[in-house]
């Protein structure tokens, strides 16, 4: 809003000011360098397990997000266009925006009291993801001021599965990774779903030509996504029970 209203170069220096005051907190915070925490060791086999299926999650949400948003650009464009409501297509592209910030503000209450698996929150992101792509595919080719409210109601869904899913690569390589080799990993989180978005680029043309065939491959590969993590969830509950059993 900033860059597109007062510049830019105002923008930058804006963004470069709050990165500067980002700092502040570790100037403040005294230093519990004394207090060692050794840290759980997790078994290799799990460890390897819940890395690699939040690796292929979060790589193929981004992918398939990357695919949706051919459709959504579409019709934010089309909605800009409708002179009755007067809402320029700027607009349209920051109420995802103000959703999930909105979203993230009440995901981190509710997390502070309520504690799920970061397989469960994938999970739950694969359903809401599904939800999205499929509320977008009701959409018509041509929208009107009827189908408003649907879109907002998939943009909703699409924010509340990317809040689920796509923190959890961090996560999961805080918990099951060698702290050793922490940073290193978390620098290469982004090789998996960069990985991913590059094969689109063989069927990127179709999926422009025919946003909606984007949209059902997208739907298809989360619902599989989410079958599986609910089989490995199931399966990794079982196991822990026959443990304490």
């Amino acid at each position: 809003y900033i860059g597109e209203t007062y510049g830019y170069n105002i923008g930058f220096i804006i963004a470069g000011i709050l990165m500067l005051l980002s700092l502040v907190p570790f100037f403040i915070v005294k230093d519990q360098s004394e207090k060692v925490i050794i840290p759980e060791e997790k078994p290799i086999r799990k460890s390897i397990s819940y890395i690699s299926i939040s690796f292929i999650a979060v790589g193929i949400f981004w992918t398939i997000s990357e695919i949706s948003n051919i459709r959504i650009f579409d019709l934010q464009f089309k909605f800009s266009e409708i002179s009755s409501l007067d809402i320029s297509r700027l607009k349209w592209e920051s109420i995802e925006f103000y959703l999930f910030l909105t979203i993230s503000f009440i995901a981190i209450f509710l997390w502070t009291f309520f504690y799920s698996t970061q397989i469960y929150k994938l999970l739950v992101g694969c359903i809401f993801g599904i939800f999205s792509i499929g509320i977008l595919l009701v959409i018509p080719e041509v929208p009107d001021e009827k189908n408003i409210f649907i879109y907002i109601i998939s943009m909703l869904f699409l924010v509340i599965s990317e809040i689920h899913i796509s923190p959890i690569i961090h996560s999961v390589l805080t918990k099951y990774s060698n702290p050793k080799y922490l940073a290193i990993v978390i620098s290469l989180a982004f090789l998996p779903s960069r990985l991913l978005s590059l094969s689109t680029i063989l069927f990127y043309d179709t999926f422009y030509e025919n946003p909606n065939l984007g949209l059902k491959f997208g739907l298809l590969v989360m619902t599989a996504v989410g079958i599986i993590l609910f089989l490995f969830l199931n399966n990794d509950r079982r196991i822990i029970q026959n443990i304490y059993n």
